[in-house]
């Protein structure tokens, strides 16, 4: 996905305007947006990398903090009041920051700061999104998008981004010069893409038609929430075929119904998206 942030937030203005159920969450999104933007030129004039052995260097310890204090004042309640006593520095900003990185968990953390996991997670995640962005798009020619040519080995079923190992968010369906309707996942984190096959769960694996259904909305002609019945997980599928300007991360925020939907059934997020959904 193009690096273009004012176009994510006008996708999240038309959205808001065309689904005001979501238009709450949506306000809140654009504002997010605005300070994921400034992360991303930061970055890009830096040399920033995402290597979590070498640790958080200062300057992206100092650049967190600074993130944490703007972004705590444009989110929801909740998330104002971790990002408040995180700026206050017991855990400090920098030891969440690098536990991210590692993959380690937050709960420690949380519980320091006297709240949720999730709730916490959202400041590393919202400021290493930008910066992974980056990274990706540097290495990758600025595509995002990893080969592939729609046919699959049992080793070559990547259920994690090849990019940066992140887990996928969403998956999005189009043609391409050699498939009809190829479908590829989305990284939660920086956004690459890659090929995975249509009738396969991307959590578990599940091949069997039987146990893979799919839920449509009226309210969303290009979206279908993709379910599993093995491991009881469902990610939204986006067709761009049907939606050329439907942007992955912003459609997701905006479906909310969407996730009440399959929530109401019993079924977990195969990765909720920045806000918690």
């Amino acid at each position: 996905m193009p690096l273009n942030w004012k176009h994510r937030q006008a996708r999240a203005a038309r959205l808001a305007d065309t689904h005001p159920v979501a238009a709450e969450l949506l306000s809140v999104y654009r504002e997010v947006l605005t300070k994921q933007e400034a992360v991303a030129e930061v970055a890009t004039r830096s040399a920033w990398t995402l290597d979590a052995p070498t640790g958080v260097d200062r300057k992206q310890s100092r650049a967190f903090a600074r993130f944490v204090r703007d972004v705590s004042r444009v989110v929801t309640p909740v998330l104002t009041v971790v990002g408040e006593r995180l700026c206050a520095g017991e855990p400090s900003s920098e030891s969440v920051l690098d536990a991210f990185l590692r993959r380690e968990s937050l709960q420690e953390a949380a519980d320091g700061l006297r709240c949720e996991p999730l709730a916490l997670e959202f400041f590393p995640r919202a400021f290493v999104q930008p910066v992974a962005e980056v990274v990706v798009a540097r290495a990758t020619g600025a595509t995002g998008e990893s080969a592939g040519d729609g046919s699959f080995s049992a080793d070559q079923i990547a259920r994690h981004c090849p990019a940066c190992g992140r887990p996928p968010q969403v998956s999005v369906l189009r043609d391409d010069a050699e498939v009809r309707g190829q479908r590829w996942l989305v990284c939660s984190l920086c956004e690459s893409e890659w090929v995975y096959p249509r009738s396969t769960c991307p959590r578990c694996g599940e091949v069997d038609a039987k146990k893979l259904g799919h839920h449509v909305s009226d309210s969303w002609p290009h979206l279908r929430v993709e379910e599993c019945e093995t491991c009881r997980t469902y990610h939204k599928a986006l067709d761009l075929r049907i939606d050329g300007a439907a942007l992955p991360m912003v459609d997701d925020v905006a479906s909310v119904e969407l996730d009440l939907w399959a929530t109401e059934r019993g079924l977990e997020k195969l990765q909720v998206h920045l806000l918690g959904l």
